[in-house]
């Protein structure tokens, strides 16, 4: 004998299907057993999905000669169509007296659709009607039960508001974490690095580029989870601008020296706060995101770089070189080119980058490879 259900209890399933997926059929069941129902749907259709999905069913035939064929022909031949098109939602009504009258039993609905399946009464209902979501809901009983009564009828209102607002909850949900998906992928294709910090710098999460330059701890590494410098010096003013962003609320950067003496780690440090398309995305602890960006791996950056001021391809060679390697010289030497030809090079490219010096041309470079848009006031 199954246990009585109340509509307490349908709601707390209603609200626990917001994050749990699989739990719309076991509250469809529950919402039937509550008003007397013997087969049951709620259908799903985004306004950019013209098939739409099924969010749960009971007892109902879901083959193509199933609901498809209802959505496809008999839906518009429905007598009980015009009572339920305009109704606001979670405005749940029953056909009620109407589905055991000879005007309804003579249709085509009624001879070819619901007398086969063997149902009759039925309540309805629009759970979500807004431009961008529609979500329905029906609610059918065997001819042999009669119609709902009203005790029925009041529960299923009762419980229906509380199914709009898990539908609408669920939507944004599903919204919010394919918008987090496509960020973390997005995240994951950089070239520079990215790291999650809270207040106390312990890194909360890292893309693999950020990763695998903390892994090398050739400048940046970690400490019992925290990000720290290789210097002692530079890992206390990393850590004071991390505590000072809150005050600050702007970007810092820092420049992180390597222990080879190459060229050092530029980290970009910026508050979760000002960052309106991550607050969404970041855990509740997120206090600052860190760009990290390692002059040595910029092939990418370069690319686009040149791209933007028109460089040639040599022109793009010899900037790539100067950046990587140890100035002009250097760039000429591994370019096997002379240095008056580097030379001249580098010169159109200050003459194209309004730059006047390598130190300089170097800082565009660097600021050009990570733009970020301040939140629109």
């Amino acid at each position: 004998m199954p246990k009585a259900i109340t509509t307490n209890r349908v709601i707390e399933q209603a609200y626990d299907c917001v994050v749990e997926e699989d739990g719309w059929d076991e509250l469809l069941a529950s919402y039937a057993r509550l008003v007397g129902a013997d087969s049951g749907l709620m259908y799903l259709v985004p306004r950019l999905d013209i098939a739409g999905r099924t969010i749960a069913s009971v007892n109902y035939d879901l083959s193509s000669s199933g609901l498809k064929k209802y959505l496809a022909y008999y839906e518009a031949r429905s007598p009980t169509h015009p009572i339920y098109r305009k109704l606001p939602e979670a405005d749940v009504r029953p056909v009620g007296a109407f589905a055991f009258s000879p005007d309804f039993r003579e249709t085509e609905f009624y001879q070819d659709w619901a007398r086969p399946q063997g149902y009759a009464d039925m309540l309805g209902s629009h759970l979500v009607h807004t431009p961008q979501l529609h979500a329905w809901l029906c609610l059918r009983r065997a001819e042999d039960r009669g119609a709902y009564t009203r005790p029925e009828i009041l529960a299923a209102r009762h419980v229906a508001p509380h199914l709009s607002r898990a539908i609408k909850l669920r939507a944004r949900f599903e919204q919010e974490m394919s918008a987090v998906g496509c960020l973390r992928e997005t995240l994951e294709a950089l070239s520079f690095g990215v790291l999650i910090l809270n207040a106390d710098a312990k890194v909360i999460m890292a893309n693999r580029t950020a990763d695998s330059i903390v892994r090398a701890g050739d400048g940046l590494r970690c400490n019992h989870g925290r990000l720290a410098c290789a210097r002692t010096q530079e890992t206390s003013v990393l850590h004071h601008a991390i505590r000072n962003l809150a005050s600050a609320g702007t970007v810092m950067d820092l420049y992180v020296s390597r222990s080879d003496g190459r060229r050092p780690l530029t980290v970009h440090i910026m508050p979760i706060a000002s960052l309106t398309a991550w607050r969404g995305f970041a855990p509740p602890a997120a206090f600052a995101a860190a760009f990290v960006i390692d002059p040595l791996n910029c092939t990418a950056t370069v690319d686009g770089f040149a791209a933007a001021y028109g460089l040639t391809a040599s022109e793009s060679r010899v900037l790539r070189e100067i950046i990587s390697c140890e100035g002009l010289v250097q760039a000429a030497r591994k370019l096997r080119i002379a240095v008056p030809t580097a030379k001249t090079h580098l010169q159109h490219i200050f003459s194209k980058t309004g730059t006047s010096s390598q130190v300089e041309l170097v800082q565009l470079l660097m600021k050009s490879s990570l733009q970020t848009k301040r939140p629109v006031e």
